[in-house]
């Protein structure tokens, strides 16, 4: 029987995990990252089209080193809700081992602890799925701490 504290992970309502198809306005400084890599800061300084690509590019400052970047949109995750001031991030990681070699995948980053358990929780119980299934006996699931 499910609790509330207990139920499965659902990304639509965590206020702490990324947002699909998110476009940060210009101007807006929040944690993003590159496909499937930890979230940083930036602020996006704006939008444009390149023909070389097919997706919209955005524009942003990286906020730890100033270097500005341009790259296309749908290759980021954002996380608009994550308070600016952060200083952890929360990683679920899968470790599995395929009687060759150890083989570890950051599943998702979240800024909020509660959040990347009930992740795991879904993720051990076969909720959801995992981001990459290869193999699917001796694998285990953690949740680490990364600063940001």
């Amino acid at each position: 029987m499910w609790t509330n504290q207990m139920r499965p992970f659902r990304t639509e309502i965590s206020m702490s995990a990324h947002i699909p198809d998110y476009r940060p306005p210009v101007g807006q400084t929040l944690f993003m990252g590159h496909m499937n890599d930890q979230p940083y800061l930036v602020s996006v300084t704006g939008y444009h089209h390149d023909p070389r690509f097919t997706k919209e590019q955005i524009e942003f400052t990286a906020c730890n080193d100033g270097q500005t970047h341009s790259s296309s949109i749908d290759l980021f995750k954002f996380y608009p809700d994550a308070p600016i001031d952060s200083q952890f991030v929360f990683c679920v990681v899968q470790t599995s081992f395929d009687g060759r070699e150890l083989l570890e995948v950051e599943e998702a980053y979240f800024f909020d602890a509660t959040t990347a358990f009930a992740h795991k929780t879904s993720l051990e119980s076969g909720v959801i799925k995992s981001r990459l299934d290869l193999h699917d006996k001796d694998r285990t699931f953690r949740v680490q701490v990364e600063m940001v």
